[in-house]
């Protein structure tokens, strides 16, 4: 579907249009023809290949629009329609234009792929000077790589990642008995350092874990099945690192922990839908029916009569964790637990006040 920049059995494709430079600002129409058509009769933003094989963005400035602009940040929004794909342009909250890409167009559609993958281009600003385009000036923007991440997913025929009705509420963790800390879970592994090698970034890569994760939270809430709309569902968090000091490789997980879920891959419907929503993430590894609390992870939020809940954690969790842990998985005595860092770190700063405000009864 269009051609792959940079791919070894794909051409680059060129065109006419030479970019604008400081030399020769103006757009003229025999290299610029299909711009200034554009902009004549269609609109203000336009994209187009260059005489160097890459595509370039072409922005043009209203009558109320300072030319400051090029200076100040711009933010891209993905707008998917049932025959084009629109990258709307915003500065300050405010969309300033919208590059159309049409999906039964190979030209527009190998556009779109370059600017995906390469997620950075020229965007040229345009302004109006004695009834000719003139660009005012140029810089390179880049796209948020989660917005390349699922454009990338539509154009290859993948459903787009959804997000869950969140509840304004969190729940406290009396909602997390002993018995659910004692519960198996389904545990879900990312390799999440070969993850990272590909993204590139790591906000940009956490982003696209959560959102996998939240897409899957969103099918679950969905659900119209009784064993999964009738439970109470539990959503943890995890991270380890292993191999040797010098190459440590770090490994992310998730886990859905509920009354229903009883470790039958074939019978755990919740279980499927978030293994399917992990596996088209190159780098999962698997999934294990474990403990949560024998690897240390903790609760973030739990879906319970189909609506989605924070879960605010205190001290008393952290405590009771880490007891459990003890009781169950320690093998080194002399090794401190997640639990019981966070658990100590609660004491100290529970025990601060109380010096404090003895010291300012002494003073009186």
């Amino acid at each position: 579907m269009g051609l792959r920049p940079g791919s070894a059995k794909n051409k680059k494709v060129f065109s006419i249009h030479r970019p604008p430079s400081a030399d020769a600002p103006y757009l003229y129409e025999s290299r610029h023809g299909e711009i200034i058509r554009h902009f004549n009769e269609t609109g203000n933003a336009c994209h187009v290949l260059n005489t160097s094989g890459d595509v370039d963005l072409y922005f043009l400035l209203s009558d109320n629009d300072n030319e400051e602009i090029i200076s100040s940040q711009e933010d891209f929004v993905l707008n998917t329609l049932k025959k084009q794909v629109e990258l709307e342009l915003y500065w300050d909250n405010k969309l300033k234009g919208v590059f159309s890409f049409r999906l039964l167009n190979p030209l527009d559609i190998n556009n779109l792929r370059y600017l995906l993958e390469s997620r950075s281009a020229n965007m040229y600003y345009i302004t109006r000077l004695d009834d000719q385009y003139v660009c005012a000036g140029v810089k390179t923007v880049l796209l948020p790589a989660f917005l390349c991440y699922d454009a990338i997913r539509l154009l290859e025929g993948k459903k787009a990642l959804l997000l869950p009705d969140f509840s304004n509420n969190y729940v406290t963790d009396n909602l997390i008995t002993e018995e659910i800390l004692t519960k198996k879970a389904w545990g879900y592994y990312l390799d999440f350092t070969a993850l990272l090698q590909r993204i590139g970034n790591q906000d940009d890569t956490e982003e696209i874990i959560t959102r996998h994760f939240l897409d899957s939270i969103t099918r679950l809430q969905k659900s119209k099945l009784a064993s999964v709309h009738k439970d109470t569902l539990f959503f943890w968090i995890g991270r380890s690192i292993t191999g040797h000091k010098d190459t440590p490789c770090e490994y992310y997980s998730t886990y859905i922990s509920g009354r229903h879920l009883n470790g039958e891959p074939a019978k755990d419907y919740a279980h499927r839908i978030m293994e399917e929503a992990f596996r088209e993430i190159p780098e999962f590894i698997g999934a294990r029916w474990v403990s949560p609390i024998a690897e240390e992870a903790v609760p973030m939020a739990v879906v319970s009569d189909n609506q989605f809940y924070r879960i605010k954690l205190s001290e008393k969790f952290y405590t009771l964790s880490n007891d459990i842990f003890k009781e169950n998985f320690l093998t080194d005595p002399a090794y401190t637990s997640f639990y019981q860092r966070i658990a100590s770190t609660y004491a100290t700063e529970t025990v601060r006040p109380k010096i404090y405000n003895l010291t300012e009864r002494l003073r009186r």
